[in-house]
């Protein structure tokens, strides 16, 4: 009985100790030659954020499909609750949003940052956390950038009947991050929110911005 209380008790200390050697790092740092975690706020730069905006076209009198099915159909309901299928075909919508490097310096400013908790279901801006700010924004001519951080974002939304949805579906954050020291540049997944926000609007803008913010600061135990 003694020797396998002291077992589960070498079991246990042997746990901690793994779990004390993870560190919490950064996820944007992952494949740079930059300490991670930092010691100190990096200096970055940014690039540019172009923006792309898609509808999936719904076709209002189909079958309702389960979501997410292997058919590429998804699960949509149009004006006036009328349940729809949406296909792989998807149209190009235009929009007044077409670069967000403005709109992401703007957060990056902050000395504490927003970032989404809950990345599946985004309506307003309420639902954020408040942290420091672990980078430090110069320019690109000043020789002093670390890191240059560049991205994308695609908004997508949909079309029922001709006439496109009033808000978004989802928003797809691209994120590229140079490592100005090896000229290394390391292409992130990319982070995917389910941003309902009215199309076209500052709030959306807003939104997408604290989504580059949010993807900067992913943290993962390695």
């Amino acid at each position: 009985m003694r020797a396998s209380h002291r077992y589960g008790t070498v079991v246990v200390l042997s746990l901690i100790a793994l779990t004390g050697c993870l560190t919490q790092k950064y996820v944007a740092l992952k494949g740079t030659s930059l300490l991670n975690p930092p010691t100190a706020r990096i200096k970055i730069a940014l690039g540019a954020f172009p923006v792309a905006s898609k509808a999936g076209v719904v076709d209002p009198t189909a079958s309702v499909s389960s979501p997410y099915s292997q058919g590429g159909s998804t699960r949509s309901t149009g004006p006036g609750g009328l349940a729809g299928e949406s296909r792989d075909m998807e149209i190009a919508r235009s929009s007044r949003i077409e670069d967000l490097a403005g709109a992401v310096l703007r957060e990056l400013r902050r000395e504490r940052v927003r970032i989404f908790v809950d990345w599946e279901q985004i309506s307003d801006l309420e639902g954020v956390r408040v942290l420091g700010n672990p980078y430090e924004l110069v320019s690109a001519e000043s020789g002093e950038a670390e890191l240059v951080i560049s991205g994308t974002a695609l908004i997508r939304s949909r079309r029922i009947s001709k006439r496109f949805t009033r808000t978004t579906d989802s928003v797809e954050i691209g994120l590229t991050v140079m490592d100005v020291a090896t000229g290394l540049e390391v292409a992130k997944d990319d982070l995917q929110l389910g941003v309902n926000l009215v199309f076209n609007s500052e709030e959306l803008e807003e939104a997408m911005a604290v989504g580059v913010v949010t993807h900067l600061l992913q943290k993962t135990l390695y």
